[in-house]
């Protein structure tokens, strides 16, 4: 926001500091007058210089300093021939003394600004427009010094009913279009508030010339011109004055014109000539439209020049042209039209149509069978769902790479890519979007157009016949995807239109059995656009469809045959395939794993056991251990009273032999007798005891 703020207070400043001369504050008086600069001038007229007559808008054109009111004088020339030499301007003083007039001339970079008494408005250059008055030759110190104070400043216009200033006029022999020289870019001065907009580019500039003027032939750019236009003057106010040359056709001597040969010919009037020794020119007349070019020598092997052009050939070492090289046009000094050594015209040269592919020239490598004349061209995966664009074009055979015959043919003819809709009707085809579904298939032809009817030599050129073929994997090998058993819709269309239609049909049911369309015709359903496979009658016998295989075989309309080739998939079959799958592999891994569990309980328990017996061994060995020990202990008592008692307890408790064996069947003691026993016993140890006692 500040930048913007103080932009523009820069701006404001730098205008506001801008010096303003206005023409109302000044009683500038004057006289100009104007006549032709030939030996009897003509068309004197004399104008005032005043307030009277001023223009409508400021003129901007000095740094330093803006001029309003400026005061104008103009100058009727309608239909006045003035010659080469153009027009002089003189002054007439009024009472003021001590004027001088100052103008820019588009001369030298250096220096913008002179005072010669006698302007001009020549070939030479074009001294009208803006005008400054001072008291003094400051001619050199305007810019430099930024001089302001000027007594007067008026503006010179030449005016014309009809908006044109005719120079002089030639006349053209028949086809003989003479070298002539026409006003450029620095006629006008650089501050004099006009502008020289050339008609012309295309011609001779010399470094003597200062971009003043330019070299060109004159030539009738259509059929009823009876002028040639260099170019017009701009005036600040936006008004224009176009420059003209007059020119008459006289006589019926026509220039011979000489057959050209691009590959065979020098650019030379004669083969044994030097091509540069001439100036070369270029016409033709393409669709009425006439037009020369200036083909500079270091051009020549890159131009691209056209079937029946004219190549006008100048002489480069004429007495004017090396005149023109050396010193350029001069003050009030005329010239004489420059005729062409010679006019060659560009035959016809044998060519053939080509099939352009994304720019680039595609080469055939293959044909149709049995018909050579139709080519093959085929569409791959690549190629597919993208819009492309494709055409024609005529090449030149045996210098197709030479830039000079790149477009030979396009002003006699053109070549279009044409598709045949069935019913004979044509299109021309700029772009071509190829799809899975056979969208843009067909055959195409490179046909010529002619602009020439009557030429018979471009009936040599042979167009360009092709048919698109599928090569494409996704074009011939397709899947696909059904969500059941219920929604299989096996089918082939009858028909691509432009391109192919269906022959027949086969259906492989795999573990099963085939079908065609031909054999087993109650199988298919023949539709308008469809023939479909009624897979329905398989599903009625419960017949367990997996997946189909599946052919649509197409005969083009040149009778080759492609086959489409489908793999069709019910996706529930394929989910419970996998869950069986599934669930095979999770009871085998069930069934592993009860298994193990089974080994490692059965290893668990025979562990368990050994365990148990080892625990149990052990135990039993301690008992027996402890059993022998107690035992020991036992007889050595037992042993000691057996002396006191043994007589006695042993007729008590011995049984007879009969009883004996009867114990042991079942053997209950008398219990008087333990009794009785067992009280000896105590009664035994009590006395041992007392015994070890004393």
């Amino acid at each position: 926001m500040n930048f913007a703020f103080l932009l523009v207070a820069f701006v404001s400043s730098t205008l506001a500091k801008q010096d303003v001369w206005d023409g109302d504050k000044y009683d500038f008086t004057s006289f100009i007058g104007i006549k032709t600069a030939e030996k009897s001038p003509y068309n004197d007229q004399k104008v005032k210089v005043s307030k009277e007559n001023k223009l409508d808008v400021s003129i901007e054109i000095l740094p330093h300093i803006r001029f309003k009111n400026v005061y104008l004088a103009q100058f009727n020339v309608t239909n006045h021939l003035p010659g080469q030499k153009g027009y002089v301007f003189y002054l007439k003083f009024g009472e003021q003394k001590g004027e001088v007039h100052i103008f820019s001339q588009g001369y030298k970079k250096e220096q913008y600004f002179y005072t010669f008494p006698t302007p001009t408005c020549q070939l030479y250059h074009c001294e009208a427009g803006f005008r400054m008055v001072h008291k003094n030759d400051v001619s050199k110190r305007i810019l430099s010094d930024e001089i302001k104070d000027f007594i007067g400043a008026y503006y010179i216009k030449l005016v014309s009913s009809n908006y044109v200033f005719t120079l002089a006029g030639f006349k053209i022999n028949g086809n003989s279009y003479p070298l002539i020289i026409c006003p450029h870019e620095r006629w006008v001065g650089l501050y004099s508030g006009m502008t020289f907009i050339p008609y012309e580019v295309e011609g001779i500039i010399y470094d003597a010339f200062f971009r003043r003027q330019i070299m060109l032939p004159a030539y009738q750019r259509s059929e009823t011109s009876r002028n040639f236009k260099c170019g017009e003057i701009k005036y600040v106010d936006d008004t224009y004055l176009s420059v003209e040359y007059k020119i008459t056709f006289v006589g019926d001597k026509y220039l011979n014109v000489d057959p050209f040969d691009i590959a065979k010919n020098k650019f030379a009037c004669k083969e044994d000539g030097q091509v540069s020794n001439y100036i070369h020119f270029v016409y033709n007349d393409f669709d009425k439209n006439h037009r020369m070019k200036y083909v500079d020598q270091g051009s020549l092997n890159k131009y691209k020049f056209h079937y029946k052009d004219l190549i006008y050939m100048y002489n480069n070492e004429h007495d004017q042209i090396r005149k023109f090289r050396q010193d350029g046009i001069l003050h009030h000094v005329t010239f004489t039209p420059i005729e062409p050594e010679c006019i060659k015209e560009l035959v016809f040269m044998k060519s053939k149509l080509e099939f352009i592919s994304n720019d680039d020239v595609y080469r055939f490598t293959e044909e149709v069978p049995g018909n050579e004349e139709i080519k093959i061209f085929p569409i791959d995966d690549d190629m597919l769902d993208v819009l492309t664009p494709y055409s024609c074009s005529i090449l030149v055979t045996g210098i197709e790479n030479n830039e000079q015959v790149k477009d030979y043919y396009n002003h006699a003819l053109a070549v279009d890519l044409i598709q045949n809709d069935g019913n004979g009707n044509k299109k021309t085809i700029e772009k071509i979007k190829f799809t899975k579904d056979f969208d843009g298939f067909g055959i195409y032809n490179c046909s010529v157009r002619k602009f020439v009817s009557e030429d018979v030599n471009l009936e040599n050129i042979k167009g360009i016949s092709f048919l698109t073929v599928p090569v494409g994997e996704s074009l011939l090998n397709q899947q696909e995807k059904w969500r059941n058993r219920y929604s299989i819709f096996v089918t082939c269309p009858n028909n691509f239109p432009e391109f192919a239609s269906l022959k027949s049909m086969k259906v492989n049911i795999p573990r099963h059995r085939s079908y065609n369309s031909e054999k087993n015709k109650e199988m298919f359903i023949e539709e308008d656009t469809l023939t479909i496979f009624k897979h329905d009658e398989l599903i009625k016998k419960n017949f367990p469809l997996k997946n189909i295989l599946y052919q649509c075989v197409y005969e083009t309309v040149l009778k080759t045959n492609f086959t489409v080739n489908k793999n069709g998939t019910i996706l529930q079959i394929e989910v419970y395939d996998g869950l069986k799958k599934s669930d095979q592999s999770s009871e085998r891994t069930t069934i592993a794993i009860s298994i193990g569990v089974l080994m490692f309980g059965f290893v668990f328990c025979i562990v368990c056991i050994l365990v148990i017996l080892k625990i149990k061994k052990d135990r039993e060995g301690r008992r027996r251990r402890r059993r022998g020990s107690n035992s020991s202990d036992s007889s050595s008592i037992s042993s000691s009273l057996s002396g006191e008692s043994e007589s006695s307890a042993s007729k008590d408790l011995a049984p007879s032999p009969k009883q004996n064996v009867k114990s042991k069947q079942l053997f209950v003691p008398n219990i008087s007798n333990v009794i009785k026993k067992n009280a000896n016993v105590v009664k035994s140890a009590d006395i041992k005891i007392k015994r070890r006692q004393y």
